[in-house]
């Protein structure tokens, strides 16, 4: 009887466990299935949940005529730039703050825990008028700046812990053998942690490259337009070109897909490195 209840529990489980993963991606499906279809197959009634028609039509039209291939340029061109800065820094933060003598060491730390408190939007207005102030709304530097700024404090905590675990008798010994602090993070620390630091670049793009809000406020530019503002180029003052609109959900989802996809191990077991120190 016991072992009759304990299947129907398992059993139960796995039901369950399937209509949570039904429902998570179908959402997903939906997306990619009406990218592919005709304007009329898309507004077909009843919906069918598996169409017939196939067609690249949407992703055709979505770089020839709504520009597409500008706005993944600029993506590119702004997370790629801002990731390296923030990583760059967040790393020489993160390796003062691990390894050195660094008076006030914990009250940074605390500091930077802190600023993850807040959401950006707290902060959208003084954002707005720093780059005023500076000149330099209305471009690419307006995303750069605040998506640095944004990514190094989570990025040198979690850096920190990676470089924590770097045995301090290898730095010992390359100090005795002439090496200055900077030779011993690139030379030492700096590799021997490169897997923290691959983890914690793919962490910061996915953050970057579905950002919205501040691209959405500082680019009023069609040509500046990252991709997740470009997605309002597809809604006209009486219509909707939702071919496209998915098309483009698409393209901005699979980078980050396919990054994540194949890199899933690894990403997991280096940022479960890191935050455990």
């Amino acid at each position: 009887m016991n072992q009759v209840i304990s299947r129907i529990k398992r059993i139960g489980i796995y039901l369950l466990a399937m209509s949570i993963g039904i429902l998570c991606f179908f959402p997903f499906y939906w997306i990619i299935s009406l990218s592919f279809r005709s304007k009329s197959a898309i507004f077909e009634m009843p919906p069918k949940i598996i169409s017939t028609s196939f067609t690249l039509d949407n992703y055709i039209q979505a770089f020839n005529e709504n520009n597409i291939g500008r706005f993944l340029f600029n993506s590119l061109y702004v997370v790629i730039i801002s990731v390296s800065i923030a990583i760059f820094l967040a790393s020489l933060a993160a390796y003062a703050l691990a390894k050195l003598d660094v008076k006030g060491k914990a009250t940074i730390k605390k500091i930077l825990v802190s600023t993850q408190a807040f959401p950006i939007i707290v902060i959208l207005v003084p954002l707005y008028f720093l780059t005023r102030f500076l000149n330099i709304y209305n471009s690419h530097a307006s995303l750069v700046i605040p998506y640095v700024a944004e990514q190094i404090s989570i990025c040198t905590l979690l850096l920190i812990g990676y470089f924590s675990n770097v045995h301090q008798n290898l730095i010992e010994a390359a100090a005795l053998d002439g090496c200055d602090r900077l030779d011993i993070f690139l030379k030492i620390v700096l590799p021997l942690s490169l897997p923290g630091v691959a983890a914690c670049a793919i962490f910061s793009f996915i953050s970057l490259w579905q950002e919205f809000l501040l691209a959405s406020t500082f680019l009023n530019k069609q040509e500046l337009y990252t991709l997740t503002v470009g997605l309002s180029t597809f809604r006209g003052q009486h219509d909707t070109d939702w071919g496209g609109l998915m098309a483009t959900s698409v393209i901005i989802a699979l980078p980050s897909l396919v990054m994540f996809s194949f890199a899933q191990n690894y990403f997991i077991n280096n940022m479960a490195g890191g935050i455990k120190e």
